[in-house]
């Protein structure tokens, strides 16, 4: 049976293609879900322009990495939003006033 632990571990060896970063570190990866041997993947990928035969790439070093810790399917789903990296407690966004 596969464990969080090695899904995580597997997965900060995969690193983006759009960035050069591992995506647990830069925080690409939203979360993910095991049922037996099959791993769900969620990833908030930060702007519009991430051109989509990279998000192929990122797709295939995912399964690539979880494979060989006893994946038979992986899903991914990827989707441009707000990622963890920015917080709203950052001064940088408290103190934005209306500029008009």
């Amino acid at each position: 049976m596969i464990t969080e632990d090695q899904v995580k571990a597997a997965l900060a060896t995969v690193i983006d293609p759009a960035f050069e970063a591992d995506i647990v570190t830069y925080r690409i990866l939203r979360t993910f879900e095991i049922q037996g041997d099959d791993v769900l993947v969620r990833l908030d990928i930060p702007t519009h322009a991430y051109p989509v035969t990279l998000r192929r790439e990122l797709q295939q070093r995912i399964e690539a990495a979880l494979k060989p810790v006893g994946a038979k399917r992986v899903t991914g789903y990827a989707w441009v939003g707000m990622s963890s990296r920015t917080s709203t407690s950052s001064p940088w966004i408290s103190n934005v006033r209306r500029i008009r």
